[in-house]
């Protein structure tokens, strides 16, 4: 089953695995906070990203992906789509301008996209024709209904 997976580039530039379209990938992922992906891509794009991957145990970085909700999955990556978006300073922080992101596909993933001033990489929308492979312990989270 196809689904749709954001990998933030935080968590590529970290400690990610570099994949490419085709590659084989196993994650543990968690059920995705539309909220930043809606702000950047809008609501119709962002709720198609079903799930989060995540491989850090600091639940306040990522809950979603970290917390105790947690699924593995393993699977092929079908499509990588690289994620941008303009942003303004308010003082020190680089804040989204809503509705500015932009999705590049391309073939190959590891946390380094282009940048350019005023546009920022966010991540990577990744489609996965996975099959979840069990669930943490506790978790209630289920694989989704495409």
């Amino acid at each position: 089953m196809a689904v749709k997976v954001w990998v933030n580039e935080w968590e590529m530039t970290c400690c990610g695995d570099p994949f490419s379209v085709g590659s084989t990938i196993s994650w543990r992922v968690g059920a995705v906070h539309p909220n930043h992906l809606d702000d950047i891509l809008g609501a119709d794009l962002a709720a198609a990203v079903q799930l989060i991957e995540g491989h850090h145990d600091d639940e306040d970085e990522e809950p979603e992906a970290n917390g105790p909700d947690q699924l593995d999955i393993t699977g092929t990556v079908l499509r990588i789509e690289a994620v941008r978006y303009r942003y303004e300073l308010v003082g020190r922080e680089c804040v989204p301008i809503a509705g500015s992101g932009t999705v590049t596909e391309v073939v190959h993933a590891d946390g380094y996209e282009a940048e350019s001033d005023g546009v920022l990489f966010d991540g990577y929308i990744v489609e996965v024709d996975g099959t979840p492979v069990g669930r943490t312990s506790g978790s209630d989270l289920r694989f989704p209904e495409v």
